[in-house]
């Protein structure tokens, strides 16, 4: 059912997001693997991908809509004309104190806004009514905060 598909995958250079890219390989889908800091993952991600299907690695920060729109016009000139999956996977929890303004709007733009941004240039990606999906995750880890 995905094979052949572009899923683009965010914060898949570990954990969650390096597992769903490699399961959606085993599968047949062409895999956009993001980052933002960690290449050496996005690298190992893409190694494993490519076992399976074609793999490509795409680094931004997504708490920055300049960026995120930089992104999307960047997969474009790399040729793919559609995307049919959007995974939004990014993000990391900080500790600390429940006062703490920083760090909450710190969680805010990197949980939350990030796949705001994301999703919305992803929806603007496609000019057509075909139906593509979106699915958000988060870890439990943000849980702990």
């Amino acid at each position: 059912m995905i094979k052949n598909k572009n899923i683009f995958i965010t914060g898949a250079s570990s954990g969650i997001g390096q597992a769903i890219a490699i399961e959606v390989a085993k599968q047949g889908a062409n895999v956009l693997i993001h980052y933002r800091k960690n290449e050496d993952g996005a690298s190992k991600t893409l190694q494993k991908v490519n076992k399976y299907a074609k793999g490509e690695i795409f680094a931004a920060d997504l708490t920055k809509p300049e960026e995120v729109k930089k992104l999307f016009d960047k997969i474009k000139q790399k040729g793919y004309q559609t995307l049919d999956a959007l995974v939004n996977n990014v993000g990391e929890a900080r500790s600390g104190e429940f006062d703490d303004l920083e760090i909450w709007n710190h969680q805010l733009s990197n949980i939350f806004l990030s796949q705001v941004y994301t999703s919305n240039e992803f929806i603007k990606f496609n000019n057509s009514d075909n139906l593509r999906k979106i699915v958000n995750i988060s870890s439990v880890y943000g849980m702990l905060v």
